[in-house]
């Protein structure tokens, strides 16, 4: 019972932990398992329901079903067991049919187990149980197994051959291999190369990668086709050292002599399959005695013994078989004797005797013998002794001796000497030299009067050679030209006979060079074509030669229209000449000894050109508003006296202008050009120079500029901002910009900008600001404006202060610090030299109903008539102008003046200044007065101040207090107009 239990946990253990467990859920395989499928005689059907329908009612139900082992080996039987029994509803009894399958196919067996034979590793194995209770089944019941794979086992291979040497194969034999499952073992090769991996995957590496010094190991790796079992590598393998082959040898000298050393050497180089450099050793061999090294001296053979040479090629391991050659010391011929021909010159007249001066050789220690052969010109002849008679030879023959030494066995080297008959020299000639009296100028002839003998009848030919002052000169022809002699020099001429072949003796004759006068030199007078101011001067161009090469002294003579004067100088002053004479120069060169033939030149005084006038330009420092005149400074002179006329012309910046005038306009210059004024003086016909004066158009400086400060009757909390009204003006239309400067109270403040704040004024303060304009080179004029904080006496006042004021409302104090409070007026900065105060304005206002109010306001019936200040501003504003006072009055566009007299009293000086005006429109006039303190007679002026010409506009005289008031003249009709007051 426990074992059952066991059994069944085992089961659900292994249905809860399908994933680590070979089992598998049978119904969760590709493809689906058919459930339906069911054994009745041993068949299997396909009757089973439809995967959507469920079990019948009274069906038992499905079991657990358990396939084990768990794991199982293809050496396993597989037990299908049923863990939890199928319950019937009925309580019948169960029975169970059995189906199994491999990988999905029916393998048609009914029975609870497998036999162990009937598995392969990888097969998945299902079971299925159906249960059965009264012929009814119930569901299907199953489980799964997989038949485990064990790897297949190998031993460590071996490599073939053992101890591989350079370029031999290598092989990888297996041992044994084996499968537990008795799947077929096949085998994956690998190779490492000194114990890196490789790519050969064979179970061979070629000899042609394999060298000396590599570690080679073989790794097999058997599969079972399934998987792979544990990688086996062989024992590593060293690829051993292969000795080099052996070289081919040769020795030398071929044939070998006891008279030379033997050098065996090597004739084709040992090869060595790993590439090791090579190295030789030698040595000789003869019987038993061996002798080391590659060289054999010649003092250790004798002739007829046989040595042989051993050699061994050596790759620093390992030595190569022996290498051997033998040879057989063979007769040393006697070396070459050393002769000579004597006498050293030989004639005809001599025997020729061929002498041994160095005997020959011999190695062996041979006797020796020798054989003698004549050869003329090259060719052999029958003479075999030592003397050739000399009756043999003649002049001109090249004779050889040759000896050669003999052993008694083989002839030496054959040695000669060679002699050429050579021939007498022929005797002296007899010679003169011509002309007998000789100058500079004469060649030199040497002559031979009497030709030389020749003992042998040879053709002759004469060799010269000449001598100055016993000193060789180099000249080997018959003549010397005169070019190489020099008055006093001695000359000897040495000439000799030759025959070809030799030259006799000499004989020599001289001669001694005389004096020579010199030659004519070739004159000019300079200048060509002189005048009057210019000294004549007698110029050798050529120089008279001397063929002595003596210095030379020229003698001058002149004469004037063919006349000769006194002057024997080179140089004739200016001042002996005149316009239109001839002047003849006369040159003689001496030696000191001979004077030379003359030379002679003329030339004729031309007109003299007048002087350079020197020009000056004004202005001096010129800009572009200003004219350029050219005048001339230092007049020329005319040598001639003749009159003197110029001419003028212009360069601009170097170019030559159409100006030929001495003016040059300002329209037509222009900032930083250059002007040049060139000025030649003519006499009407020759032209001085030119004589120029430069200067550079300068900077013209910028206008000053109007200026404004805002406002015109400032507060103490109002900033001041200095305005440009009008800007500055730049002739040169340069870039203008400005400079600000402020003053206060007449001192430089350091204010540099264009607003003074108003944190910087106070009253009674008076700022003026200068604007001073700069167009990148120089500073122009200031333009100025100023402002008093304390507020002007009237408009005229402000006008005055400061003239760039614009119109408009402004604060006047006329009595400053009266009983007359500031005021606001609106000011007429521009109409007649500005300065006027608005007194009044009308609006179509009947002036026959116009009245003064208690206020000093003047109105009408339709109020239409305003007066802006009253009667005492007005007052007040009359009384700062104790000149004059002027009045305008502006009706419907047209301005009318009036002029108010001195308001005071030149006598009593007690009468107060009074207001008084003039309202005129359409021919209408009104005369208003205002009251006065102290009555007095004023007089009143009685004309327009305009010069009006109109009656209706004069004013009426008023006398005493009793006129305050408007009296009416004339009125009719209604305009528009204003008031005006300064």
């Amino acid at each position: 019972m426990t074992a059952r239990i066991l059994l069944v946990l085992s089961a659900l253990t292994w249905m809860a932990c399908s994933e680590s467990n070979p089992a598998r859920d049978w119904k969760t395989e590709e493809p689906p398992v058919d459930m339906g499928s069911e054994e009745d005689d041993g068949s299997e059907t396909d009757a089973g329901p439809e995967p959507d329908a469920g079990p019948e009612p009274d069906a038992p139900s499905e079991p657990v079903v358990l396939v084990t082992p768990l794991e199982p080996l293809t050496s396993d039987q597989l037990n299908c067991e049923v863990v939890t029994e199928s319950v019937a509803p009925s309580g019948a009894s169960v029975t169970y049919t059995y189906a199994w399958e491999v990988d999905g196919t029916d393998q048609a067996i009914n029975v609870p187990a497998v036999a162990a034979s009937r598995t392969e590793p990888g097969q998945s194995w299902t079971c299925k149980v159906t249960p059965v209770a009264d012929g009814i089944e119930g569901p299907i019941g199953g489980a799964s197994v997989q038949i485990v794979n064990r790897p297949p086992e190998a031993e460590a291979p071996v490599i073939e051959p053992a101890e591989p040497r350079t370029h031999a194969p290598l092989r990888c034999v297996p041992t044994t291999n084996s499968d537990p499952d008795g799947q077929e073992v096949s085998l994956q090769f690998a190779w490492t190369l000194d114990g890196a991996p490789t790519t050969h995957n064979t179970d061979e590496i070629p000899a042609s990668l394999t060298s000396k010094g590599q570690e080679w190991r073989c790794i097999i790796t058997p599969n079972d086709g399934i998987e792979d079992g544990e990688p086996q590598a062989s024992a590593a393998v060293a690829i051993v050292n292969t000795p080099p082959e052996a070289p081919t040898l040769q020795v030398s000298p071929d044939p070998t002599t006891s008279s030379s050393d033997l050098v065996c050497d090597v004739a084709t180089p040992a090869t060595d399959a790993d590439g090791d450099e090579l190295s030789y050793t030698f040595e000789w061999r003869l019987g038993a005695s061996v002798v080391p090294g590659a060289t054999l001296g010649a003092d250790q053979t004798e002739r007829g013994q046989a040595w042989e040479c051993v050699a061994r090629a050596n790759d620093g391991e390992a030595d190569s078989p022996e290498a051997t050659i033998s040879t057989t010391i063979q007769n040393s011929p006697p070396s070459a004797a050393q002769v000579e021909i004597l006498p050293p010159s030989s004639t005809t007249s001599v025997d020729l005797n061929c002498q041994l001066i160095a005997p020959a050789n011999d190695a062996d220690g041979d006797e020796l013998t020798y054989t003698y052969r004549w050869l003329k010109n090259g060719s052999p002849t029958s003479y075999s002794e030592a003397t050739l008679p000399a009756s043999a030879t003649a002049k001109g023959e090249s004779w050889t001796c040759e000896v050669t030494p003999n052993d008694g066995t083989d002839h030496g080297p054959t040695a000669s000497a060679t002699r050429v008959i050579v021939n007498e020299a022929p005797g002296a000639p007899q010679a003169s030299i011509n002309p007998a009296t000789a100058r500079t100028a004469d060649d030199l002839t040497c002559e031979v009067v009497t030709p030389a003998t020749d003992a042998d009848g040879d053709t002759l030919a004469y060799l010269f050679s000449w001598s100055v002052n016993g000193a060789p000169s180099g000249l080997t022809a018959s003549t010397v030209p005169s070019s190489q002699t020099s008055k006093g020099e001695v000359w000897t001429c040495a000439v000799r006979a030759n025959d070809g072949l030799l030259s006799g003796p000499a004989t020599e004759v001289q001669t001694t060079i005389l004096n020579t006068a010199p030659s004519a030199p070739t004159t000019a007078i300079t200048p060509s074509s002189p005048n009057t101011t210019q000294d004549l001067s007698c110029d050798i161009v050529t120089a008279a030669t001397d063929p002595d090469g003596d210095t030379l002294t020229y003698t001058y003579a002149w004469r004037r229209d063919g006349a000769p004067i006194a002057n024997t100088g080179a140089i004739l002053s200016a001042s002996n000449t005149a316009r239109g004479q001839i002047w003849e120069c006369t040159a003689t060169a001496s030696d000191g000894s001979l004077s030379g033939p003359p030379a002679t030149a003329s030339a004729t005084i031309q007109n003299s050109a007048p002087s350079t006038p020197q020009p000056a330009i004004s202005p001096t420092a010129p800009r572009t508003t200003d004219n350029l005149v050219c005048s001339v400074q230092t007049a020329s002179v005319d040598p001639d006296g003749d009159p003197i006329t110029y001419e003028y012309s212009w360069l601009q910046d170097g170019v030559a202008t159409a100006n030929t005038t001495q003016v040059v306009s300002s329209a037509s210059t222009t900032k930083a050009e250059n002007w040049t004024c060139l000025v030649k003086a003519s006499d009407g016909t020759a032209t001085s120079g030119t004589g120029t004066q430069s200067l550079n158009i300068l900077n013209t400086p910028p206008s000053a500029p109007t200026v404004a400060i805002s406002p015109a009757q400032p507060a103490s909390t109002d900033d001041l901002v200095c305005q440009i009204t009008v800007p500055s003006t730049d002739a040169d239309q340069d870039s203008i910009t400005y400079t600000y400067a402020w003053w206060r109270n007449g001192q430089s403040t350091g204010y540099t900008a264009a607003t003074v704040p108003a944190s910087a004024t106070s009253d009674a303060e008076t700022w003026e600001c200068r604007v001073t304009p700069f167009d990148g080179e120089n500073a122009g004029p200031a333009g100025s404006s100023s402002v008093s904080a304390t507020p002007p006496t009237s408009c005229l006042d402000l006008k005055n202060q400061s003239p760039t004021t614009p119109s408009g409302v402004y604060q006047i104090d006329p009595d400053g610090s009266g009983p007359i409070n500031p005021f606001n007026a609106y000011c007429d900065m521009t109409t007649n030299g500005g300065g006027w105060s608005l007194g009044a304005v009308m609006r179509d206002t009947d002036r026959a109903h116009v009245n003064r109010s208690a206020v000093g306001m003047l109105t009408g019936p339709n109020q239409s008539f305003s007066a802006k200040l009253s009667d005492t501003q007005i007052n007040a504003i009359s009384a700062t102008n104790t000149a004059q006072s002027v009045y305008r009055m502006d009706c419907d566009g047209v301005s009318d003046f009036l002029r108010y007299e001195n308001g005071w009293d030149s006598q009593a000086r007690e009468g107060t200044l009074m207001f008084t005006y003039r309202y005129s429109c359409d021919d209408y006039a009104c005369v208003v007065a205002n009251a006065w303190e102290t009555p007095t007679s004023v007089v009143w002026g009685g004309a327009d101040y305009g010069g009006g010409s109109y009656p209706l506009h004069d004013f009426l005289q008023y006398n005493g207090d009793n006129h305050n008031g408007c009296f009416r003249l004339h009125h009719a009709s209604s305009g528009n107009g204003a008031l005006w007051v300064r």
